[in-house]
């Protein structure tokens, strides 16, 4: 267990980039178990089988014997199927049939049905599943990692079986929120799709006001050994209420018991077992800001640009920005700043003020834009109109390859994210890691990752603005214009370059916690 030499980690998730995208959790999913694997843990990541891995070409082989088990008196059988990542990363891909083959059928944010309650705590169960079977073959997991409220909900499955499974008396279960919105909603009548005793399940709705239903999410914060947020004004904003109550209530009883702050907890306490459902959470809620793969975002390396670039020698960020140019149809001539904006056009990615300020925006900093959206459901339909009344200063780009995005990102000269949220400023990093310049609105993850600018770009590390407005957002696009092309922006770009984003002290971060365990086994 956790006193031998190798830590046995099971990492859950729903996403792995690059074969789902480029989300918070799938990118986080390619780099922080291969980290963790370079400290000497050994480290499987756990998945459903979803269509998109089939679709990016995974080799993987079905297991002659399936994890079989019952939840709530329903036998269940999962197929099995083992595969490796390039990174050499084992994976093991959890097969429930072709209603779990879109990510949809899992828990999503909002409300969601008793049918996307029963998937996920099937997901959830069929990993405490593949840890019994390790230990019964002698390689008992010494910490199950979950990530987002899927694979979260293993807590309470863990929480029920530790009694009764020996080999899971010295597991551990730690849960990664890498964007508190989506925290598994259910109406009450729905919960118990979840197949877990009433008891375990009034843990979580006792916890929050009647009118917020149940929160998947809440529960499982409840049960877990240690819990972390992808930075810390996102820990203090959900702390604070900012993602409803039932979630605040859930970190600030942790909090309370712990007796020491949210964001520097390293206190420990009882364990929640089968036996000791009502007991309340103990251990770490930390903030750790996440890093970016250098092996897959390096500006010194990256197989997808028309030239590489460094901090010591940024010419071949020109030659990228012609490239891109080209590639995005924009006349060639003159010396005007090339902006991307990379979203997928709901709500909370400031949809509504991007469109609203592209005209002010163009028209101020004489600017070239280039939307980028990502999602496949998402309506251009209003940036299209848009483009055609700007002609050649605005291009609109629908579901870019991870190519593009790549090239995107080492051509621009500014990353534009009006935002109304952001968890993980995950584009913040990878616009940084290539020396291009983030305007965001200073929330959320953004406002831990990007240190506002001031007039002579002395200090920095982006543009920042504060009020969720069209004319706030202009009005920084115009300060990054007013140090285009001079030394000052030259100055930005190469400290940029500099920053260290990548993995090693958030890798370390983990490693550190998950053997601080070994003091309660």
């Amino acid at each position: 267990m956790l006193g031998a030499l190798v830590m046995e980690i099971l990492f859950a998730t729903t996403d792995v980039a690059p074969f789902t995208g480029t989300s918070a959790l799938a990118e986080v999913a390619a780099a922080l178990p291969k980290h963790l694997k370079l400290l000497g843990a050994a480290v499987t990541i756990v998945a459903p089988r979803l269509r998109e891995f089939e679709n990016g070409g995974l080799f993987v082989a079905r297991r002659l014997t399936p994890l079989s088990f019952d939840l709530a008196g329903e036998s269940v059988e999962v197929t099995v199927y083992d595969g490796r990542l390039p990174s050499q990363i084992d994976l093991i891909l959890l097969d429930f049939g072709t209603a779990f083959l879109e990510r949809g059928a899992l828990l999503t944010a909002g409300e969601n049905t008793a049918l996307q309650a029963r998937h996920a705590s099937l997901f959830a169960r069929a990993i405490v599943e593949l840890a019994i079977v390790r230990s019964r073959q002698g390689q008992a997991v010494d910490v199950l990692h979950l990530n987002e409220v899927s694979s979260a909900l293993a807590t309470a499955h863990l929480a029920l079986l530790r009694d009764t499974e020996p080999g899971l008396r010295g597991t551990r279960a730690v849960v990664s929120v890498h964007d508190p919105r989506l925290q598994g909603e259910l109406p009450r009548e729905a919960t118990a799709a979840l197949g877990l005793p009433p008891a375990m399940t009034a843990m979580a709705a006792g916890a929050a006001s009647s009118s917020e239903g149940f929160r998947a999410l809440s529960l499982a914060i409840t049960l877990a050994d240690a819990v972390f947020f992808p930075g810390d004004t996102v820990l203090k904003d959900a702390l604070a209420g900012g993602f409803g109550r039932s979630l605040a209530d859930a970190l600030q009883a942790r909090v309370a018991v712990t007796g020491s702050t949210a964001t520097g907890s390293t206190a420990t306490g009882s364990t929640a077992t089968g036996s000791t459902i009502g007991a309340a959470a103990r251990s770490v809620t930390r903030a750790i800001e996440p890093g970016i793969d250098a092996a897959r975002w390096s500006p010194a390396t990256d197989v997808h640009l028309a030239a590489r670039f460094d901090p010591e020698d940024v010419t071949g960020k020109a030659r990228c920005k012609g490239a891109l140019l080209a590639e995005l149809g924009f006349p060639l001539e003159g010396d005007a700043p090339l902006a991307v904006a990379i979203t997928n056009l709901d709500d909370v990615s400031g949809a509504e003020i991007l469109l609203a300020a592209l005209p002010a925006v163009i028209a101020s900093t004489e600017a070239r834009v280039a939307v980028l959206v990502t999602s496949k459901t998402a309506d251009v339909s209003r940036f299209t109109a848009l483009a055609v009344t700007l002609g050649d200063s605005l291009r609109v780009v629908h579901c870019p390859s991870e190519a593009v995005l790549h090239r995107a990102l080492a051509g621009a000269d500014w990353l534009l994210a009006p935002h109304r949220e952001e968890p993980s400023a995950t584009l913040a990093r990878l616009a940084q890691r290539y020396g291009t310049a983030p305007i965001v609105r200073a929330v959320g993850g953004f406002a831990d990752t990007v240190v506002d600018a001031d007039a002579s770009c002395e200090t920095g590390t982006g543009f920042t603005f504060s009020e969720g407005s069209a004319e706030a957002f202009t009005g920084a696009c115009q300060r990054a214009r007013h140090a285009y092309g001079t030394v000052a922006d030259k100055r930005l770009r190469r400290r940029m370059l500099r920053l260290d984003r990548g993995w090693d002290r958030a890798a370390r971060q983990h490693d550190r916690i998950f053997r601080g365990f070994n003091a309660e086994v």
